[in-house]
C-alpha cells in the first residue's frame, strides 16, 4: 500500500491489472489515484484513462500495479464539455452525495428526508450508468440525455 500512497502523494499515474468479477475478466487500466478508502475490503479512488471516469477499485481485485505515464487527456471535437447535473435522492440513496465530488448539497424534509445535489459531469455515458445503478434511490434528474441514453441502454 506504501506505492499507492506515494502515487496519491505525488500525483503519479499507475498501471493496474484489476480483475472483473462480474465479467470474469483482467484488465489493465492507467489510473490516477485520489484516495485509499477503508472499509472491509480498502479501495482505491482513482480517475481512470480507460474509462473517463472516476473510478473505485477494490485492492483485493488490483492484481499488480506498476508506475506509469498519464496519458493524455482526450480532446475532440466529439467530446462534450463537461456540464453541471442536479439530481436528488431519496433517503436511502442519501449516501451517495458522500461519494461524489459535488459543488452543491442541499437537505429537503417536505415529507420524507431527500438531498438535491449538483455536480460536474463529465460524460453522458458514464451519468447513463450511473443512473442505471442507482435509479431505485434517484427520485428526479435535470439531464434528460442521461436518461434517454439510460432507458437506450436498457434496450
Amino acid at each position: 500500500m506504501g506505492f499507492l500512497k506515494q502515487a496519491i502523494d505525488t500525483e503519479a499515474a499507475v498501471e493496474i491489472d484489476y480483475y472483473v468479477g462480474s465479467r470474469d475478466e483482467l484488465t489493465r487500466r492507467i489510473i490516477a489515484p485520489s484516495r485509499l478508502v477503508p472499509g472491509a475490503d480498502w479501495y482505491l479512488d482513482a480517475w481512470c484513462y480507460s474509462a473517463q471516469a472516476p473510478r473505485r477499485f477494490a485492492l483485493s481485485s488490483i492484481r499488480s500495479w506498476t508506475s506509469a505515464t498519464h496519458p493524455p487527456l482526450g480532446i475532440s471535437d466529439s467530446q462534450p464539455s463537461a456540464r453541471e447535473v442536479t439530481m436528488t435522492l431519496s433517503a436511502a440513496g442519501a449516501w451517495l452525495a458522500d461519494e461524489l465530488e459535488l459543488t452543491e448539497r442541499e437537505y429537503l424534509a417536505n415529507g420524507e428526508p431527500h438531498v438535491r445535489i449538483r455536480f460536474l459531469v463529465h460524460s453522458v455515458d458514464w451519468l447513463s450508468r450511473f443512473l442505471l445503478c442507482h435509479a431505485d434511490v434517484i427520485t428526479d434528474i435535470d439531464d434528460r440525455e442521461a436518461v434517454d441514453a439510460a432507458l437506450l441502454r436498457l434496450g
